[in-house]
């Protein structure tokens, strides 16, 4: 299971949206899940308009709430990873999970 924190994600092309829809498709030939956290509006589009959320949404049960995908949130930007958490302890079908983070250390914080 990955939980791919898109949040400074910006002008996504035809490149990084095919990488990322191959990436859904080998990690699903593998029974593995992919979940999305963090994307902007602008990304949510993109992902829309060429037709990788449709992929990555493969197997949810729309109607019962069910999402691979957890925008992000201005306002409370923990609430994505949060839903992305919860949906992927649904898929795991546990309570419990064993949860690693990975990021660049040499990436700067956004200034205030």
């Amino acid at each position: 299971m990955i939980i791919l924190r898109l949040k400074n994600a910006r002008h996504l092309d035809a490149t990084s949206v095919m990488a990322l829809e191959d990436l859904i498709r080998f990690m699903r030939n593998k029974g593995l899940h992919l979940i999305v956290s963090g994307a902007s509006r602008e990304v949510y589009r993109v992902l829309k308009k060429s037709g990788v959320l449709l992929t990555l949404q493969e197997g949810c049960d729309r109607k019962a709430g069910e999402s691979n995908l957890f925008p992000g949130n201005p306002r409370n930007p923990n609430l994505s990873t949060r839903g992305a958490l919860k949906r992927a302890q649904q898929l795991l079908g546990t309570d419990k999970a064993d949860i690693r983070i990975f990021y660049d250390p040499g990436q700067q914080p956004p200034s205030p």
